[in-house]
């Protein structure tokens, strides 16, 4: 495309690619080069393993590193949070009570998103320096756009509810002049991090796998501030300088065209010989499908489902990947289609603040998001609306669904206590107006592990239209988490282009291989599921073969789509190891297995076991409760400290991911009188472990730091485990919803121990 084409039009980053040359003058030559002649998802893949290998730091030396990469022209350190004039070492946090005491490291990607884990908790491309106070007040909230914030910083930022679609939380909005800075921040951390996004379950705009890596709403904000504030020298200096100390690059910096061809709307390969930048938004009056759908002309309304995958080594190199059509058939052994059975509507709510306030409480469904018309949102756990408050009634109002004869509707939550589970489910336009719903279950009866319970449909007709309310008064007070709609004949629902049926029951779900399977088989044949919402199987497919090049780990990732629209997707990581003789002490294929001393039996309290394995260099991972141990768990580095009855299970590895057989040894504790009457509810008494929590009492965030690599788990006092966190040293931030006291414990190669939290 030509730049007069741009110019007429008014791209906001036409300038900006004129001086593309000139902006990415300090970039090594052939540095990408592996990189040229892909696109899409291939070229992310490619950029992560040119970036993705670079020099960890500590977390003190990040003091230095920004003198060089966050100097401004007076000498100054560059916030780009606040407008304050901070001098390097000196005004270093320590503590602060207000904007421009002090400047700290912020995680621009929260850590907390990632569990603190390295090398993201030092990597520089996303940590900046910024005015103390603004970062405590960002927190660990997303970005977003505010319209009324409640909270602004000395140059702008703002803190506040968001303004836009897909997220209805607390969001922080840099000020225009950064917003480019920080897109392309998260862009890197997307593909420089393929291979560890998908775990990042704590990140609330992840969307849990390693190809788009984030939600379609966070997506949009991203390209919309990558497109409106371009590169600028500030970026392409600090990228050079960062580059000196970490030996890596941010592709979006220096190729900025790389956003559009993984994200946008360029589906051409990279050529940094054609800098001509694409049209971001192409106006296109007549597009054509290149592989049109062709439906059954007896049946246009019939849903297509294909079935991507893709198998990827540990390199994150894709061995191979393919689309199939998938033909569904239903009980009557025809084609499944609509509209025999649609999805009409299907609500997951959304998360909002947990607070018992004085306002009512009302939610309308536009039909594109919930629109907030009234104070408070109140809420219980996440994802739930709560209806009613103890002095005040509320109601859901749903969008206007076109549907012509029978609907059923289901319904997920509890009730807020045994007296109040009542509520009146209400239809306009249908021949039965209302009807009362009861829920079985309060919330003192559910446990975190069945969270809400699913009533049984209910069913009304429709004449061409209706519209559903939920509501209840002050006395009755439940908690909804999720509706669908379903009809059983929709009508004109299909023709609506407002409001179509589509049918999202069938889930695909991968059988083979189990989720952390080790394989023994080079050639492997992977069959997915598809589901209904109930777990029943409604089909199953072999997918085409795949030669396993050599032992190490892989992934297996599916994406299931009805009529191009997405349904689902999952991820499998598995891992190979090729077929080996019977475990040898001669045989350097094998590992072998651990061996504890004591072997086990009954000890002192506070007795030393050790584990060692004699095969040279093999690491030893264990666990302590019983689960199967892996690499992904505790590793053994010091002698385990027995303090009460416990079950060691314990492998060994190489570096190729050769496994020993699993070692096993159970430890009681020799008595010489009662129990400490001290002792907790979990059974866990008094050990070396050290760890601090604070605040104690908690208005629900708190923090929990140990002192080596350990697991951090929360429970109620009744013992449900409501959170487990792998691997954590040094700080982990916590946060806790509803009020009550929990137990925290924290378990590491000595032992465990455990401490109460008040949650107010």
């Amino acid at each position: 495309m030509n730049i007069r084409k741009l110019l007429q039009k008014g791209l906001l980053f036409t300038f900006p690619f004129l001086l593309l040359f000139s902006l990415r003058a300090s970039e090594p030559e052939g540095y990408y080069k592996s990189a040229y002649g892909k696109s899409g998802y291939t070229l992310k893949t490619a950029l992560y393993q040119i970036i993705t290998d670079h020099t960890a730091l500590s977390y003190n030396s990040l003091w230095d590193a920004y003198e060089t990469t966050d100097k401004r022209a007076d000498g100054k350190v560059w916030d780009m949070y606040s407008n304050c004039n901070f001098t390097f070492g000196s005004n270093q946090c320590g503590n602060y009570s207000q904007e421009g005491d002090c400047y700290n490291r912020e995680h621009s990607f929260p850590k907390s998103w990632f569990d603190d884990a390295t090398p993201m908790y030092t990597d520089l491309f996303h940590l900046y320096p910024t005015d103390g106070y603004v970062n405590g007040r960002r927190s660990n909230n997303p970005f977003g756009e505010v319209n009324n914030p409640t909270y602004t910083s000395k140059n702008g930022s703002k803190l506040g509810p968001n303004g836009t679609s897909g997220y209805t939380g607390t969001v922080f909005e840099p000020v225009d002049e950064y917003k480019g800075d920080f897109a392309r921040s998260y862009f890197y951390m997307a593909t420089c991090y393929e291979n560890k996004i998908a775990s990042w379950s704590s990140c609330p705009v992840c969307a849990g796998n390693n190809k788009e890596s984030f939600k379609s709403w966070t997506v949009e904000l991203l390209l919309k501030w990558h497109r409106q504030d371009p590169v600028s020298q500030k970026e392409t200096d600090r990228n050079d300088a960062v580059y000196a100390i970490q030996k890596n690059r941010n592709p979006f910096i220096d190729h900025p065209e790389l956003v559009e061809k993984i994200w946008g709307n360029d589906n051409t390969v990279f050529d940094p010989d054609n800098t001509d930048p694409v049209d971001p938004d192409p106006i296109d009056p007549d597009p054509v499908d290149p592989d049109p759908i062709d439906p059954d002309p007896e049946d246009p309304n019939q849903i297509v489902y294909e079935l991507h995958y893709e198998y990827t080594d540990g390199e994150g190199k894709t061995l191979t990947d393919d689309t199939v059509r998938l033909f569904v058939a239903d009980n009557d052994g025809e084609n499944y289609r609509n509209p025999a059975k649609s999805v009409l509507m299907d609500e997951d709510f959304p998360e909002v603040d947990d607070k018992e306030a004085g306002s009512p409480a009302t939610v309308e469904n536009t039909g594109s998001r919930y629109v907030e018309t009234f104070n408070t949102v109140y809420t219980y756990g996440k994802s739930a609306v709560r209806l009613a408050t103890s002095g005040n009634a509320g109601s859901l109002v749903f969008e206007e669904l076109a549907v012509n004869g029978d609907f059923t509707v289901t319904i997920s939550g509890k009730g807020w206590s045994e007296s109040e589970r009542e509520f009146t489910l209400k239809c306009e336009g249908c021949t039965q107006t209302s009807q009362t719903v009861t829920f079985t279950q309060s919330k003192a009866e559910l446990s975190a592990l069945d969270r809400y319970e699913t009533l049984d449909p209910v069913t009304f007709t429709a004449n061409g239209k209706a519209r559903l309310t939920m509501a209840s008064d002050a006395k009755k007070r439940v908690i909804i988490d999720r509706v669908t709609v379903m009809a059983v004949n929709s009508g004109d629902g299909p023709d609506n282009p407002d409001n179509p049926a589509t049918d999202a029951r069938l889930q695909a779900k991968v059988i083979h291989p189990l989720f952390g399977q080790t394989l023994t088989d080079r050639v492997l044949t992977a069959q997915v599921a598809l589901k209904e919402e109930t777990g029943q199987q409604h089909s199953a497919y072999d997918l085409p073969a795949v030669e396993l090049a050599e032992s190490g780990n892989y992934t297996l990732w599916i994406q299931l789509l009805a009529n191009r629209q997405e349904v689902n997707t999952e991820t499998i990581l598995f891992s190979y190891k090729e077929n080996l003789i019977p475990d040898n002490p001669d045989d350097p294929l094998t590992v072998a297995t651990p061996v504890f001393s004591p072997a086990g039996g009954e000890v002192e309290k506070g007795a030393e076991v050790t584990i060692d394995c004699a095969t040279e260099k093999a690491t030893i991972y264990y666990t302590l409760d019983g689960s199967e141990p892996s690499s992904l768990g505790l590793r053994y580095k010091a002698p385990l400290i027995i303090d009460e009855a416990v079950t060691v299970k314990a492998v060994a590895m190489r570096s190729d991911y050769t496994t020993s057989a699993i070692a096993e040894a159970s430890f009681t504790v020799k008595t010489d009188g009662p129990d400490d009457p001290g002792s907790d509810t979990l059974g866990v008494k008094e050990n070396p472990v050290r760890f601090s929590l604070y605040p104690n009492p908690s208005s629900g965030n708190f923090v929990v730091e140990t002192l080596d690599e350990s697991r951090v788990e929360i429970f109620t006092l009744q013992g449900v485990q409501l959170a487990r966190f792998e691997g954590v040293r040094g700080r982990k931030e916590i946060r806790l919803r509803v009020s009550g006291m929990y137990v925290v414990r924290v378990t590491d190669t000595r032992g465990s121990a455990v401490q109460r939290v008040v949650i107010r």
